[in-house]
């Protein structure tokens, strides 16, 4: 089609062109969940393993973390909980910055 290649990067580039919010609200889902299960699997020694507070206090570190605001009530304690808290820091701080960046272009007044 118009001499473009269908890729998966192509087909994520696509939605992100089409409906933003939608883009960046999925791919923030879907990193909390990541992040929470890479934090419970990294700090199971120091969390309680079978029970659902046990991931819902995860989730609440990853969302606390990935906007950085680290409030310090949960902390990763063990190395590898460490490095994943820097790879959801990191990776939180660019969906943030990507979620102002459309919030702007949409919130803007143009003569369009």
């Amino acid at each position: 089609m118009n001499g473009t290649f269908n890729s998966l990067i192509f087909s994520m580039r696509l939605l992100f062109k089409e409906n933003p919010f939608l883009f960046v609200s999925v791919v923030f889902m879907s990193s909390l969940a990541i992040f929470s299960y890479a934090f419970r699997i990294a700090e199971c020694e120091f969390i309680s393993q079978y029970t659902i507070t046990a991931y819902m206090n995860m989730l609440w570190m990853t969302v606390i973390t990935m906007t950085t605001v680290g409030f310090g009530d949960y902390t990763p304690k063990t190395p590898i909980g460490r490095i994943v808290g820097i790879l959801c820091m990191s990776w939180g701080v660019l969906i943030v910055s990507v979620m102002v960046a459309v919030l702007t272009n949409t919130l803007s007044l143009n003569s369009k």
